[in-house]
């Protein structure tokens, strides 16, 4: 038994430390090419789509895994899905959580359904094939993704096979230079399948750059054939001289940009960051400049769908295949106006597929291909440098510790609860702390039950993550406290905030007698505080009132019930309630929202050392705070330098956040050896980050200066 523990033991510090060339969210300028956004929240946010993507359409069967496709024929898989999965995984492995497992099952399944070394275009579950012939824009993207896994996870055999496959979709998938739609069939061209950037590292791999070149050159002459003169668009299926063909049969027509040409403008910007191909951005700069004139600059109006000739829209919604593909389109011309339509094409991106309102296999996949290349983490890892290290990190990953911490700050609070106005420091105080471990009973004035809540959008952010307890100490005091960061005001209404539930069960409580609430705060902007009554419907209804920031020192107010009120939104959307004390389920904390025409964010940080309901006494006991040190810690940070001492070794990670908690470095992840030591992190703009120690179920904090 011992001698197996040894064995997981080694097994995990090797995963925790299995090299990682370029892991999420490493993020790339392309060399200067063209535009990406400009959110600081794109990491987040693409990392929470990725995680119900997994959920939704990843599915394993032993040794196997597929992308399961749209409801309610979610037993097939298409091949297209197995090669947008590769490059999923490759794309969102980092140190902290690899999916080169998941990479293996997939490619493992495109395997075990093919023909002549290329997949069958349609399987029926894990069972058998529905639908044989090779799909060629499958196999162009299942083979670039095995070079980027070459180089992502550093294993050989990814090179291998991606000669092979190379030499099969050579030797079955072309026609002279132009791409065959699959190797069984060539009566029409497909225009998405192009993949340009795909052309020129096939040339590398196999050493055959100028077969390759031709191709792409031949490729490259086909769309240009096949674009609009006017519009800039392109056609879902073409002749060999670029004229639309293949009438749809919905439609009637064949001139439609429609779900197969809406790829052209993702594949464009590819080649184009990738590898600075002037007629990818030629092309992709008259469709951008096409589209934002027709919008009158508002990429929320991008629909699904359009006739190639006359721009006219064929069904009047949005989903994400079009809102990123399009984005994309304007991507390649590096102005203000472009940069500003791009940012807010992203940000209605990530509004797409919340949970209420899922979207199907081909748009939550393209959402997180497109949104990937527009936020610049989708690098050409084939290069020595793919771009620069990660400028910052998800939060939802790193808030996974077990360690119940401060996400990026420590609070100063008197241990009697009451406003301690003398002191200086912040609610983003730079003070190192040691706190307790999970488990321990925090409570703020006996209440145990807080938590946290965020949109599904994918947009705004809360640290802690919802299901963590924001309760914290700083070695003497207890709070609750969270960092919130809410997205823009546009529909759908974004929501972020922290909560205290009155009852264990959740039931109401009656809170009929209570005259006023009296609260301990400090915010680092207004943040509006509402009661959850059971007869209150409609989001950010409930009745409340706005606490003015109070970021340096702690401000206890009282709040009479009679101040309390709906905001004045919720008559026009007819969501007025009477006031019912009686049926209390929750208090609320949420950070203001700006202007509806403001597209910037709004956040805060928020700390509660103490509340009371006057009037009404919680049948719930306080339990004192017994604080828990399980070894000594010192740490101190000047200048990219951190230096730190632990009396017992062990496993641990050194993190740097910047001052809104986003993770920006992890120079140490993995086994620590006691002792003192010292560790340069690389790479860091002029600025003041939070740097953390976790170790031994223990964790101190400290500033850090970069000048």
């Amino acid at each position: 038994m011992r001698k197996l523990w040894l064995i997981l033991l080694l097994v995990f510090i090797a995963e925790s430390s299995a090299a990682i060339k370029c892991g999420f969210p490493c993020q790339t300028d392309y060399s200067g090419r063209g535009l990406i956004t400009t959110r600081s929240w794109a990491a987040d946010s693409l990392k929470l789509k990725f995680t119900r993507w997994m959920t939704n359409h990843y599915e394993e069967s032993g040794s196997l895994a597929r992308i399961k496709f749209d409801s309610p024929n979610t037993q097939y898989t298409v091949s297209e899905g197995i090669g947008y999965g590769m490059l999923i995984m490759v794309y969102f492995s980092n140190s902290t959580k690899s999916y080169q497992a998941q990479f293996d099952k997939l490619w493992a399944y495109y395997k075990q359904y093919s023909t002549n070394g290329l997949m069958n275009w349609k399987v029926n579950g894990f069972s058998n094939v529905d639908q044989t012939g090779a799909a060629t824009d499958a196999d162009l993207d299942a083979a670039t993704a095995l070079i980027m896994a070459y180089y992502q996870f550093g294993t050989a055999s990814y090179l291998a096979d991606a000669k092979t496959l190379i030499g099969n979709i050579k030797n079955y998938e072309l026609n002279g230079n132009l791409l065959k739609p699959g190797n069984a069939w060539d009566d029409y061209k497909n225009p998405s399948y192009v993949s340009p950037a795909a052309f020129d590292k096939f040339g590398a791999a196999t050493s055959a750059t100028s077969t390759w070149s031709a191709v792409k050159t031949a490729n490259y002459a086909l769309l240009t054939s096949n674009q609009h003169a006017t519009t800039g668009l392109f056609s879902d299926w073409c002749t060999a001289s670029g004229t639309p063909d293949k009438s749809n049969s919905t439609w009637g027509t064949a001139d439609l940009f429609y779900y197969d040409a809406v790829r052209v403008p993702w594949r464009l910007a590819w080649g184009y960051f990738w590898n600075g191909d002037a007629t990818a951005q030629t092309l992709n700069n008259k469709l951008g400049s096409y589209m934002m004139s027709s919008t009158s600059n508002n990429p929320t109006a991008f629909r699904s769908g359009y006739y190639r000739s006359t721009g006219a829209i064929i069904e009047n919604y949005a989903s994400s295949s079009f809102l990123g593909s399009l984005t994309l389109a304007t991507a390649t011309n590096k102005t203000a106006a472009n940069q500003k339509f791009l940012d807010s094409g992203f940000v209605r991106l990530m509004k797409m597929g919340p949970s209420y309102n899922p979207e199907k296999y081909f748009n939550a996949t393209l959402q997180l291909l497109t949104g990937l290349m527009i936020a610049g983490f989708f690098p050409d890892l084939s290069l020595a440098t793919p771009g620069h290290t990660p400028v910052y990190s998800s939060s939802l990953a790193a808030s996974s510790s077990s360690v119940k911490v401060v996400s990026s700050s420590s609070v100063k609070a008197s241990s009697s609860g009451t406003s301690s106005t003398g002191t200086s420091s912040t609610v983003a105080s730079s003070s190192a702390t040691v706190i307790s471990s999970s488990g321990s009973s925090l409570k703020v004035s006996g209440f145990s039950l807080w938590g946290t809540y965020v949109d599904d959008y994918g947009i705004s952010t809360v640290s802690p993550l919802p299901g963590d307890d924001p309760v914290v100490s700083d070695g003497t005091n207890t709070f609750a406290m969270a960092t919130m960061l809410k997205g823009p005001n546009a529909s759908p209404y974004p929501f972020v905030g922290m909560t205290l539930q009155l009852d264990p069960d959740g039931a109401p409580v009656d809170l009929s007698a209570v005259t006023g609430i009296s609260l301990t705060y400090k915010a680092t902007s207004n943040v509006r505080m509402a009661l959850m009554q059971t007869n209150v419907s409609g989001g950010g209804a409930e009745y409340g009132i706005e606490l003015t920031s109070s970021p340096t020192t702690w401000s206890t107010v009282t709040i009479p019930v009679s101040s309390l009120a709906q905001p004045d939104w919720a008559a026009s959307a007819s969501w007025t309630r009477n006031l019912d004390m009686a049926h209390t389920t929750m208090v609320k904390w949420e950070v203001v929202q700006g202007s509806v025409a403001d597209e910037s964010n709004v956040s805060a940080v928020v700390a509660i050392s103490s509340i009371s309901f006057n009037g009404w006494t919680p049948p719930i006991a306080t339990i004192p705070f017994l604080r828990q040190v399980f070894q000594h810690i010192a740490l101190t940070a000047q200048d990219g330098v951190i230096n730190y001492q632990i009396s017992q070794a062990g496993m641990g990670r050194i993190e740097v956040r910047d001052l809104m908690g986003h993770l920006v470095a992890t120079p140490v992840n993995g086994w620590m050896d006691s002792g003192a030591h010292s560790v340069h992190t690389s790479m860091l703009a002029r600025g003041v980050y939070i740097v953390r120690i976790l170790h031994g179920g223990s964790m101190q904090a400290t500033r850090m200066a970069v000048r």
